[in-house]
């Protein structure tokens, strides 16, 4: 059981509380996340630009993820948050990797601006917070920007890589994302609960 547990925790990548302390960074986090859908409608990015993409999406979950691990209580969400930081990093370097296999260099968008000003209030939102309340606001926000990551790759990230091997390794980072909403849900329940 507890192996099963591990392995489900360990599959979560990436990547998006019953509450937070101020509803208003709440909906500016919400309304963020429409306008960048919104611009990404509107354009096509460039491979380039869909690496520095989820590279700062990660990037995102790895500092509100160092958050709840030093300041959260509950272990199964301090676990969840130290699997999400191993994993993002070790995603961040894949891309890395193939950004220069393919000869692109991740290019800065307004999407990729936007994501980390909008990661930037949720982890002071976050860090004002401590104990069950840091730890239930910590793992609803990771089912959010979850669904939000399955959502920008399905809609907008795979559908315009141009290079087949940028749209291979996004379609492995979906199917783990997708894996890894579900261990958030399972995670989310339990926490809710204590």
């Amino acid at each position: 059981m507890k192996i099963a547990t591990l392995s489900l925790v360990s599959a979560f990548v990436l990547v998006s509380a019953s509450a937070f302390a101020d509803d208003s960074s709440n909906r500016s986090m919400d309304s963020g996340m429409q306008r960048q859908n919104m611009e990404q409608k509107s354009g096509n990015m460039t491979d380039a630009q869909i690496i520095k993409v989820v590279q700062t999406n990660n990037e995102n979950e790895i500092a509100v993820s160092k958050v709840e691990k030093s300041q959260g209580k509950i272990d199964q969400a301090k676990k969840l948050a130290e699997t999400v930081i191993k994993q993002n990093e070790s995603s961040n370097k894949d891309l890395s990797k193939l950004a220069s296999k393919i000869n692109v260099k991740p290019e800065e968008t307004s999407v990729s601006k936007q994501s980390a000003e909008e990661a930037k209030t949720l982890n002071n939102d976050l860090s004002a917070m401590s104990g069950r309340a840091l730890d239930r606001a910590y793992v609803e926000k990771q089912v959010q920007m979850n669904q939000t990551k399955l959502d920008q790759l399905d809609n907008q990230l795979i559908p315009q890589a141009q290079n087949e091997a940028l749209k291979a390794q996004l379609e492995t980072i979906r199917a783990k994302i997708a894996q890894n909403l579900q261990v958030a849900k399972a995670v989310q329940s339990t926490v809710q609960k204590s």
